[in-house]
């Protein structure tokens, strides 16, 4: 069989998976069980300012720092790395092509397949990341309103 192939069992599988994708990046990037970690991370990537040449561009270690700092804190970063990690362990097949018995036999349907789950994963857990968060929109914590006597005004 040649292109895409969707089933019922597959759609599950996505929907499933896509679902774990979401809770595992929400439990990354914004839980109190990972904030130690997150603020290790921030900690390890801080460059001292004092250290820094502005005529001479920063160190590559000091950007992979920055990048990894910032992946950490970014829920849809973070959900590219997961359903990556997602897409090693329970690739989807959606593609399957024959081609001649070479090592580009496996290596072709398997990168497709890989990439193609990573972004459907990665895709599907922003869309219910996205559904979450819209369900909580009735939920106001107290706490998390900052209004001032001004912005009232302002408003009416």
């Amino acid at each position: 069989m040649h292109g895409l192939q969707f089933d019922t069992v597959t759609l599950l599988r996505l929907l499933i998976i896509g679902f774990a994708v979401e809770r595992l990046t929400e439990i990354v990037v914004e839980s109190k069980i990972f904030e130690p970690f997150r603020k290790a991370i921030g900690q390890w990537a801080t460059i001292d300012p004092r250290t820094i040449d502005p005529d001479k561009p920063l160190p590559k270690s000091a950007v992979l720092k920055e990048y990894v700092s910032y992946f950490v804190k970014c829920g849809y970063c973070m959900s590219v790395w997961i359903g990556a990690a997602a897409s090693l362990a329970y690739p989807v097949s959606l593609y399957r092509h024959q081609l001649t018995d070479t090592i580009l036999s496996n290596i072709v349907p398997f990168a497709v397949n890989f990439i193609t789950s990573t972004l459907l994963y990665h895709g599907i857990a922003n869309w219910l990341h996205v559904a979450f968060k819209r369900l909580q929109v009735g939920v106001v914590d107290v706490k998390d309103i900052k209004v001032t006597v001004e912005d009232s005004r302002n408003a009416s």
